[in-house]
C-alpha cells in the first residue's frame, strides 16, 4: 500500500496534463509539449463527464496529500468578457471561419504545491475556461487542464523538474478542433538570488478525433500529431517589482499526413513591472518560424507572430481587477495573411496562495548570514517585528511560511507618519515572507536577501535566532 506522499503522486501522475496552445493557427506554439498516450475522447455532449472527472481526480489527488504548513492549496475563480475578432482557418480549408465577437467567460481553477521530504517539491493544479459567445451562432468553447510537476533540489543552486500535463478542448463551431494532449518535459535550471536559467527536453502529442487524414501507410487514419521539443529558459528579477524573462523553442512535428512534417522555431519574451504598489503591468511577444519538409520551395515556410498587453489592479486581499489585450498576424505559406486580436476585463478572487517555492532549500541560513542581514533577535518576549512604509496605504498585512501564506492572518498597525507595523511570536527558523499592501503582494523592503515568489515577484528571506545566540 503506498504512503499518503506516494498516493498524492501516483494521483496527480494520472492528472498529468499538457497546456493548451493559446493560437488557433498554429499546431505547434510556446507550451510545454508531451508523450501521448491512447486515451479515449469524449464527444461534445459529454462535457459534464470530462468535467466532472477530472475535478474528482483533482480533488482526490489534493486529499491525498499530506496535511502540513508546506502543503498550500489555493482555489481561484475569474470572471470576465470581452471581445475577439473572427479567424479563417487556414487557406487549403477555404470559407471556414470561426466566429468571434463579444463573449462571456468563467474560469475556475485550483492548484496546489507541498514538499515531500527537504528536496521535492510536487505542484499540482487544474483549470477550466467555458466562454459563451454572444453571436448568432451562440458558439461556447471549453477547455480543461491538468498538470502535475516535480521539482528536485539537486544542490544549492541546481534544480532539477519533471512536469506533465494533459489539456482538452472543445469547440462547437468547429467539430475538428477537438483535440486531447498529453505532454511531459524533463528540465535542469541553475538557480540564483536575481535570476534563473533552465534547459529543458520534452515530448508530445495531440489527437484530433474528428479530424481524418490519408496517412503514410495509404490508410484513412484520425489526426495524430507529435512532437519533440528542447529549448531555454531564461528569468531575470533585479527589483523588488520588476522582472523579465525571454524563451527559445525549436520543435520537430511528425504527421500522418507528411504534407504537415515541419520544424520550427519559437522566441517569445515578456516584463512585468509593478508600476505602484496595486497597479501592475505585463507585456510580452512571440515569434515562430516554422519550415514544412514535404512542400514545394516557396511554399514550404509559414510565420506567425503575437504581442500582447495586461495590467493587474489588486482591490483587496484576495480580490483583483484585470485587462488584457492580444494582437496577432499569421503568414501562411502561399504569403497570404491574417491578422486577430483580443481583448478581455474581468475581476478574479483567490483564496490563499502557492507560496511553497521550487527553489533549493538548503543552506538558507547560510545564504542570509554572507548577505550580512535579515537576521534578527526575538525580543525578551519572543516577539519579532515587521515594519514598513506605506504612506498611502489602506490595509498592510505580512505573510509569510510562519501562517500558512494567509494575507489576513497578521495584519499590520498604522504607526504614524506612514509606517505600518506588527509584532509577532515566532520560533527560532528560517522564514520566506512578503507584505501585502492594499491587496498587492510586496517583497519586503528591509530584506537583503530575496528569493523568486513564483509569480514573478520576490519573497524575502528572514532568519530568527534562537534566545541564546
Amino acid at each position: 500500500m503506498p504512503s499518503r506522499h506516494g498516493l498524492s503522486f501516483i494521483v496527480s501522475g494520472v492528472l498529468m496534463a499538457m497546456t493548451l496552445i493559446p493560437s488557433r493557427h498554429s499546431l505547434s506554439l510556446i507550451i510545454p509539449r508531451a508523450l501521448m498516450a491512447m486515451i479515449p475522447i469524449p464527444s461534445h455532449h459529454n462535457l459534464s463527464f470530462v468535467v466532472s472527472v477530472a475535478l474528482t481526480g483533482t480533488l482526490i489527488s489534493f486529499a491525498a496529500a499530506p496535511a502540513s504548513s508546506d502543503w498550500q492549496i489555493a482555489p481561484e475563480i475569474r470572471v470576465s468578457g470581452g471581445d475577439e475578432s473572427d479567424v479563417a482557418v487556414s487557406p487549403e480549408l477555404a470559407g471556414i471561419v470561426i466566429p468571434g465577437g463579444p463573449f462571456i467567460e468563467l474560469a475556475p481553477a485550483v492548484s496546489a504545491r507541498g514538499w515531500i521530504g527537504r528536496r521535492t517539491l510536487l505542484d499540482l493544479g487544474t483549470f477550466a475556461t467555458v466562454q459563451r459567445f454572444l453571436n448568432d451562432e451562440s458558439r461556447l468553447v471549453y477547455a480543461h487542464t491538468a498538470y502535475a510537476g516535480a521539482f528536485q533540489d539537486l544542490g544549492s543552486s541546481l534544480r532539477g523538474r519533471l512536469s506533465m500535463t494533459l489539456g482538452y478542448l472543445d469547440d462547437s463551431e468547429l467539430e475538428t478542433a477537438r483535440r486531447l494532449g498529453v505532454g511531459a518535459e524533463l528540465g535542469m535550471a541553475l538557480v540564483q538570488p536575481q535570476w534563473n536559467a533552465e534547459v529543458w527536453g520534452g515530448g508530445g502529442s495531440r489527437t484530433y478525433p474528428n479530424l481524418v487524414v490519408q496517412e503514410r501507410l495509404n490508410r484513412t487514419t484520425t489526426y495524430d500529431e507529435r512532437a519533440w521539443s528542447a529549448g531555454t529558459i531564461l528569468r531575470f528579477s533585479p527589483g523588488r517589482n520588476f522582472g523579465l524573462r525571454a524563451d527559445g523553442i525549436r520543435q520537430i512535428t511528425d504527421s500522418p499526413d507528411p504534407f504537415f512534417d515541419s520544424n520550427s522555431w519559437v522566441v517569445s519574451g515578456g516584463m512585468d513591472v509593478g508600476l505602484m504598489a496595486p497597479l501592475f503591468l505585463t507585456a510580452y511577444g512571440a515569434y515562430q518560424e516554422r519550415e514544412f519538409d514535404n512542400r514545394p520551395q516557396g511554399e514550404n515556410r509559414d510565420e506567425y507572430w503575437q504581442i500582447g498587453l495586461g495590467m493587474r489592479y489588486a482591490l483587496g486581499p484576495g480580490w483583483s481587477a484585470s485587462i488584457r489585450w492580444g494582437y496577432s498576424e499569421y503568414t501562411w505559406p502561399d504569403g497570404t495573411g491574417e491578422n486577430s486580436y483580443r481583448l478581455v476585463a474581468g475581476i478574479e478572487r483567490a483564496w490563499g496562495r502557492r507560496a511553497v517555492l521550487p527553489l533549493p532549500r538548503v543552506d538558507v541560513g547560510a545564504l542570509t548570514r554572507a548577505s550580512g542581514g535579515s537576521i534578527r533577535e526575538p525580543d525578551s518576549d519572543g516577539r519579532v517585528c515587521f515594519r514598513i512604509l506605506a504612506v498611502d496605504a489602506k490595509q498592510v498585512s505580512v505573510a509569510g511560511s510562519f501562517n500558512a501564506w494567509d494575507p489576513e492572518a497578521t495584519p499590520l498597525r498604522p504607526a504614524g507618519d506612514g509606517w505600518w507595523e506588527s509584532c509577532i511570536k515566532l520560533a527560532p527558523g528560517v522564514y520566506q515572507y512578503a507584505y501585502v499592501i492594499n491587496g498587492a503582494w510586496t517583497a519586503p523592503p528591509e530584506a537583503k536577501t530575496t528569493v523568486e515568489d513564483g509569480f514573478g515577484g520576490r519573497n524575502g528571506i528572514l532568519e530568527v535566532l534562537p534566545p541564546d545566540m
